[in-house]
């Protein structure tokens, strides 16, 4: 990873605001110090101090503080060649952060290896460093108030997620769904996962499994046509999912497993 710019507690006054309709190419930390007005791709946030957001490269956004001065943390830096950010943190989606001074030194640190530190040692310095980063905004991410912070959405989700089970042979998408709550594609995925513990998707795919077991074990419905009750079009489809997560084939499943009447 390779550190590019930033700062620490950095203050603009009432008419600051910042947009970026293009994006940036690299990711942007942003450890807010007062409050903020945010609008990242169609979502808009109204944040209070101790937020933080990580902005994907060409994401479009601005923001800015309406009631006042703004002030944050920043550092923008780029990923090498096959790295990623944590699969344990998602961009663009802003989160309470209640450990901010900790992160801030981190920064601080950061930019300090890039500026003065040896070539020799900095890199290997730089790579540590945001591993520690990552690993306190992700205990921040999936802190219990963060997933509270989603609460006004838990019912709901709850609810859909109870008739997904109930109806796992209907068309059950992401953006179907997303719709009927009002609210953008991104934040259902990030809403469902931080209530569930599981991707929107993988979620649904076992569900169709389990639906399918019971018609395994049940039923003498041929395999194609469990496959289309599960809402698979494509039976080789199901046959790779189902066996990915059971280990075992659909027949060879029915085969052991198969419940006879009497």
């Amino acid at each position: 990873m390779k550190v590019l710019r930033g700062s620490c507690a950095t203050r603009h006054d009432a008419s600051f605001f910042l947009s970026r309709p293009q994006g940036l190419e690299n990711h942007v930390i942003l450890l807010l110090r007062s409050k903020g007005e945010f609008w990242i791709n169609d979502e808009h946030y109204l944040l209070n101090p101790g937020h933080a957001i990580i902005i994907a490269p060409r994401t479009q956004y601005r923001y800015h503080n309406p009631d006042g001065i703004y002030s944050d943390d920043w550092i923008h830096f780029q990923l090498d060649n096959g790295e990623a950010i944590p699969d344990s943190l998602e961009c663009n989606i802003p989160f309470v952060l209640n450990d901010l001074e900790t992160c801030s030194t981190l920064i601080r640190q950061l930019l300090w290896e890039q500026a003065y530190t040896s070539p020799i040692y900095a890199e290997s310095n730089i790579n540590a460093l945001f591993t520690v980063l990552f690993n306190h905004l992700a205990a921040a991410y999936h802190s219990l108030e963060n997933i509270e912070s989603v609460s006004p959405y838990l019912q709901k989700f709850k609810q859909l997620r109870l008739q997904i089970q109930n109806t796992p042979t209907q068309d059950h998408t992401i953006s179907r769904h997303a719709a009927e709550l009002a609210i953008s594609a991104s934040h259902f995925q990030h809403i469902y996962s931080q209530l569930f513990g599981i991707s929107f998707q993988k979620d649904l795919i076992r569900m169709r499994i389990s639906y399918a077991e019971i018609l395994l074990q049940t039923t003498d419905l041929s395999i194609e046509q469990i496959a289309e009750h599960c809402g698979y079009s494509n039976s080789a489809h199901f046959f790779r999912q189902f066996k990915q997560i059971k280990g075992v084939t659909p027949a060879k499943y029915r085969k052991t497993n198969l419940i006879i009447d009497g």
